[in-house]
């Protein structure tokens, strides 16, 4: 079996297998997280609320808002379309039937991100306005 099948293939698998053990470890561990936040003193937390407000007010109303979309955005979309619809880590280039993509390429950047993104479809019934 080569590399890239079973990235293809099997790579889905593997980042949920990942991400259960991680989610499991966070709920097993957070006591041990809450008393470490805990620690903190209230006007450390004071301060990074007004650090976060003030970023967030230059960037709502200072930074001039701007709608763009670079070329790989619809290629990131697809691959995560992908693994929701289909559970395969691929980049198609060539026609999406019931079964899937019939060519199906690796793609050119991690697949984690993708993974991540592919949650998203569950929310929006696979609509392309979530994204944009």
């Amino acid at each position: 079996m080569l590399a890239s099948d079973f990235i293809i293939n099997y790579f889905f698998y593997y980042l949920l297998i990942v991400f259960s053990i991680f989610f499991c470890l966070l709920v097993y561990n957070f006591n041990f997280l809450v008393r470490s936040f805990k620690k903190v003193k209230k006007t450390t937390w004071i301060i990074l609320f007004l650090i976060f407000l003030f970023a967030f007010s230059l960037r709502m109303w200072f930074v001039p808002h701007m709608f763009q979309i670079y070329n790989d955005e619809y290629a990131h979309k697809d691959v995560a379309q992908n693994m929701f619809f289909y559970q395969s880590a691929c980049e198609c280039h060539g026609i999406i039937n019931e079964t899937g993509c019939s060519v199906c390429i690796v793609p050119a950047w991690s697949p984690v991100y993708h993974f991540l993104l592919s949650f998203s479809f569950s929310f929006s019934d696979g609509f392309d306005f979530l994204f944009f």
